[in-house]
């Protein structure tokens, strides 16, 4: 061997050597083996081979080039997830990660949930509840399911912890400790990351101004940080999913801020809120239309998809179709919960329409302002006792135990209108007598802003009773012009 070959030999060994120590590689053909536990099974060989040595030998005179690799082969500890559904991956995979099927990557694609206010985290507590029932999680995150279509695409919502629990992919806000704290001993409150409630002390007092500029801006930066984190952890974040009121002062003015603040860091991920819009028949505060005005003068501009939850309409299905003389806040929640589950099951099992936040509003958002759903759900069934009266008829009212199936509509219909006109007609009633108006100038806004809102809503209503005007223009100009030709 020549010097030069000597050299390299010595070279070799020497890299070899350290690289084996600092890197941990095996010396067995080159494999490393990366230990990552609570990580699922099936994502194997993620790496492409990596050189780390090369070099030439002389034995005489054949001078030989020698190029050593490294294949990073992740061996990954068996978790829930892998227990309850070991899948093998196609050999090529192993070699070629990049030509797998894109199914893995749909997986990952994250939701990131929100919930503010006091109503906004009940029925955020509720939509959990459910959720975590049709995956088969039980109260402390453990996976009790029995099929595969549960473990599919959990990481839509969950976060999977180190001992193979499953964690809600959740931050939690409000302005006063009480809500976090029954949500705490609620039956599902130790499922959250404790560092996921964010909360003030002083409360918003049901003032749209006290959560969007004085009590909610001192607090958003933690509620940021905390998103901010959560956002980072994930493979590939697809939006966000915030649950607020529109009456009270957190869910509406902080909710509004957080979104306003979110769409400025994170402008290209979708935004879905699930917003619930106020009625005098459900009421606590008469300043609801205040707080409702301003908060759709933000959603119109920052929000992506706005599920509205009218609160008259769930009153109305309370009182009139379950026969439920006074409804509580309990049964709206528990009906928004069934609507909320229905609207993200295609989000959270594998199917072939609107898999995606963004493939949802392809579908269903015809001009950019537009973006306000209806949503139903059947069958609507009573949480109580009902007396079991008119079995011979066809359709009787009595409620399963369990719902095998339901269905759930997502609807963009210029009929919206009429709930945007009434909140816009209460608004109007007071806002022209100043009524009410010093609580929200006494935290720095200006009437100006009211004018603008109250103008913003009123375009809303007008650009949505011009579709539907045009709608029947249309068909009216269609008709004379096949009439032309049958004249001549």
């Amino acid at each position: 061997m020549g010097r030069s070959g000597r050299a390299w030999a010595g070279l070799d060994r020497a890299l070899t050597k350290s690289k084996r120590a600092r890197a941990g590689l095996s010396p067995f053909y080159g494999l490393t083996f990366m230990i990552k536990p609570a990580q699922s099974v099936r994502a194997l060989w993620t790496l492409p081979p990596i050189i780390y040595n090369a070099g030439f030998s002389s034995h005489g005179s054949t001078t030989t080039f020698s190029l050593f690799l490294a294949f990073p082969f992740a061996v990954f500890f068996p978790s829930a997830r892998a227990r309850a559904r070991p899948r093998p991956r196609p050999f090529f995979s192993f070699f070629f990660p990049h030509l797998a099927s894109e199914e893995r990557q749909e997986k990952m694609r994250e939701i990131l949930h929100i919930q503010g206010g006091q109503c906004g985290n009940q029925i955020g507590a509720k939509f959990w509840e459910v959720v975590c029932a049709e995956h088969g999680i039980d109260a402390t995150g453990r996976y009790q399911g029995d099929t595969d279509l549960q473990l599919e695409r959990i990481n839509v919502y969950y976060n999977e912890a180190s001992c193979g629990r499953f964690v809600p992919r959740a931050v939690l806000m409000d302005l006063e400790p009480g809500t976090m704290d029954s949500i705490r001993s609620g039956p599902f409150g130790q499922i959250f990351r404790p560092d996921n409630f964010v909360f003030g002390q002083s409360g918003a007092g049901n003032n749209w101004a006290k959560g969007h500029y004085t009590e909610g801006a001192e607090l958003i930066d933690s509620v940021l940080d905390v998103v901010r984190k959560e956002a980072e952890n994930c493979d590939c974040l697809q939006g966000f999913q915030v649950c607020h009121s529109l009456g009270g002062g957190t869910g509406s003015g902080m909710g509004t801020l957080l979104i306003s603040k979110i769409r400025e860091e994170y402008p290209d991920r979708m935004m879905l809120t699930f917003s619930v819009f106020p009625s005098p028949k459900v009421s606590d505060t008469v300043v609801e239309p205040y707080n409702a005005t301003l908060s759709v003068h933000q959603l119109v501009e920052n929000a992506d998809e706005c599920m509205v939850l009218d609160n008259e309409a769930l009153y109305d299905i309370c009182f009139r179709t379950l026969k439920l003389t006074t409804p509580s806040f309990g049964d709206l929640n528990h009906l928004i919960s069934a609507t909320m589950s229905g609207v993200t099951c295609c989000l959270r099992f594998p199917g072939q329409l609107n898999s995606d936040l963004r493939k949802l509003a392809v579908n269903l958002i015809p001009f950019p302002r537009l973006h306000f759903f209806m949503v139903g759900f059947a069958p609507l069934t009573s949480r109580g006792s009902q007396q079991y009266r008119a079995l011979t008829s066809t359709v009787c009212d009595i409620p399963p135990t369990g719902l095998k199936m339901a269905s759930t509509f997502i609807g963009n219909s210029t009929s919206i209108q009429e709930m945007f006109r009434r909140v816009s007609e209460q608004f109007t009633a007071m806002f022209r007598r100043k009524a009410f108006l010093h609580w929200y100038t006494g935290e720095g806004m200006d009437e100006m802003e009211f004018t603008e809102a109250e103008s913003n809503m009123n375009d809303l209503v007008s650009e949505y009773q011009q579709y539907q005007d045009a709608t029947a223009d249309e068909e009216g100009y269609y008709d004379e012009e096949e009439e032309e030709p049958q004249e001549n």
